[in-house]
C-alpha cells in the first residue's frame, strides 16, 4: 500500500503491531497486512487556556503517539497545573513586574516535562 505524506506530516509505522520507525514526508509504501501506519501532524499547535497561551510541537512523533495516550489532552492538563503551581503565592504586581520571568519558567518547566513525550514548546504567554 502507497500513502502519500504532505511536507507537515510524519508517518508512525508499525509492523506486526510494533512500532519500527517513523518516516515522512514523501511517499510511503507499506506490506498490507503486516505493516500499519498513523499520521503525526507535526506543525506547531496552539493551546488556548483561560489564563495563558501556550505553542507547542510534535519533535518525534514515535514518542509522542507511545509515550502518552493522548498527548494534546495531556499536555492542557499539564500546563493548567503548571501556570497554577507557577502563579500560587505570587500577586496581581509579579504578574505585570515579573511576567516575563514567570514565562520563561513555565517554559522550562513544560518543557522538562513533555522532553520525554517527544513535544516541545515554543512559547508561553500569560493573559491579562
Amino acid at each position: 500500500m502507497i500513502h502519500k505524506l504532505a511536507e507537515h506530516e510524519r508517518a508512525v509505522i508499525f509492523t506486526l503491531g510494533r512500532f519500527s520507525g517513523v518516516k515522512g514526508p514523501g511517499w510511503v509504501v507499506l506490506i498490507p497486512a503486516v505493516q500499519t501506519m498513523n499520521r503525526m501532524d507535526i506543525r506547531p499547535v496552539t493551546l488556548d487556556l483561560p489564563n495563558v497561551t501556550v505553542i507547542y510541537r510534535v519533535v518525534d512523533p514515535g514518542k509522542a503517539l507511545l509515550a502518552v495516550a493522548d498527548f494534546r489532552a495531556a499536555m492542557q492538563t499539564l500546563t493548567e497545573t503548571s501556570v497554577k503551581g507557577e502563579l500560587a503565592g505570587r500577586g496581581a504586581d509579579a504578574l505585570v513586574f515579573e511576567r516575563k520571568g514567570i514565562e520563561d519558567a513555565l517554559k522550562k518547566r513544560l518543557n522538562d516535562a513533555i522532553g520525554a513525550w517527544g513535544l516541545h514548546v515554543e512559547s508561553v504567554a500569560l493573559k491579562r
